[in-house]
């Protein structure tokens, strides 16, 4: 039933496409469930010469299988936003002229995530913070609870891992983090 139905919902896609073109988004594919990955597996083995483009977007390209392998597919890895992107992406949306330490202070903030770059200057927007140099504020309620939304997928080592590591700063030597949590290395690596 379920082999039916995929090859009924890649056929209709297919269909659709044929007259003008269809464009199919996927978001946060590491999070599709396996019906999910078998139907875009599927579709993609029928793109070849059909109007449909299937735009996919996931932190882990080992879900997609072959797909990605296959001819009629393109990979693109996307790096964090650098300064020069979120200066762009500030001047688009702030109406004033902002000293350039927001910068620095937005990205190291953010690691250069685009969806915590957005949050975090429409929350400083929204406070009236950049007038003048850069201050160190706490991470406005609306950013920590996007971050905070994305810990719920992630197991109680990986939580334990991102506070220890937090407490140590950008980089972190294993042993370290190891002995000050009073955990075993290999145990820490191995979470890692």
């Amino acid at each position: 039933a379920r082999f039916v139905a995929v090859e009924r919902t890649a056929r209709a896609l297919v269909a659709a496409a044929a007259a003008t073109g269809l464009l199919v988004m996927l978001d946060d594919l590491q999070w599709g469930d396996d019906a999910s990955l078998q139907l875009l597996r599927h579709v993609c083995a029928e793109l070849s010469g059909s109007g449909l483009l299937v735009a996919v977007a996931t932190r882990d390209t080992s879900r997609l299988g072959w797909v990605s392998g296959q001819p009629v597919a393109l990979t693109f890895e996307l790096a964090p936003l650098t300064v020069q992107d979120i200066d762009v992406y500030m001047r688009s949306v702030v109406e004033r002229r902002v000293d350039r330490s927001w910068l620095a202070y937005v990205s190291r903030m953010t690691g250069g995530n685009p969806l915590l770059v957005r949050e975090l200057v429409r929350a400083l927007v929204a406070e009236n913070r950049f007038v003048g140099p850069a201050v160190s504020v706490p991470m406005p309620e609306s950013v920590r609870s996007v971050a905070g939304a994305r810990l719920d997928f992630v197991s109680d080592e990986c939580r334990w891992l991102l506070g220890g590591c937090s407490v140590l700063g950008d980089e972190v030597d294993v042993t370290m983090l190891a002995a000050v949590a009073g955990r075993d290395a290999d145990q820490v690596a191995g979470w890692l």
